[in-house]
């Protein structure tokens, strides 16, 4: 809870009650999660950036689904990050490498995850293993990453600032209702609102 002068966030999962839940697409226990339409619990990262899985519902960025379509290939390749099994892993996109990772293990370890709107409001995704960085030529200047779902900017699209890091945030991304977000002034993200 708050006042229109602070924000508290609290993950969908811990809304519930739900501490530490189990992802099924990586080993990472609890987090950011949204509710799955078959019951449990999914990172947003991990639905975000595995290619079968989504959100039933865009624009509030849940409930996920697909996470039973994931492709048994995926869950069968070791993480080149955390080194296991568990879960379902996505794959550096230069062509010919093989590096596999669970998408919230290379969020958290740096590697390169970047989702941008293409022709035909088409998600276009470009994943890379450390190996292969994007080549300045493949990156515009202006296209810094934000919110935990690691995407663009876009014009006119409504974001909320973190106090405490400076840093940009979809308010679906961060539970937060849009009519919120406006109100809003002194708000930490989920990562300085935890370090507090």
């Amino acid at each position: 809870g708050g006042s229109s002068d602070q924000f508290s966030f609290t993950c969908r999962s811990c809304e519930y009650g739900v501490h530490n839940a189990a992802c099924p697409l990586c080993p990472v226990l609890g987090g950011a999660l949204k509710p799955v339409t078959t019951g449990g619990w999914c990172h947003m990262v991990c639905a975000m950036y595995m290619p079968e899985a989504g959100f039933q519902d865009p624009d509030k960025m849940e409930p996920v689904n697909g996470v039973a379509d994931v492709s048994k290939d995926r869950r069968r390749i070791k993480c080149g990050v955390c080194k296991t099994v568990k879960g379902a892993v996505i794959q550096c996109d230069f062509a010919g490498c093989k590096t596999s990772w669970h998408p919230l293990c290379g969020m958290e370890a740096g590697w390169y995850m970047s989702m941008s709107e293409g022709d035909e409001d088409e998600v276009q995704m470009v994943v890379r293993c450390p190996k292969h960085p994007v080549e300045e030529e493949e990156e515009d200047d202006d296209d810094a990453l934000y919110c935990v779902c690691q995407s663009k900017y876009v014009e006119g699209q409504v974001m909320i600032g973190c106090e405490a890091c400076d840093g940009w945030f979809h308010p679906a991304c961060v539970n937060v209702a849009n009519e919120e977000a406006d109100k809003l002034s002194n708000w930490n993200c989920p990562a300085c609102t935890e370090k507090a």
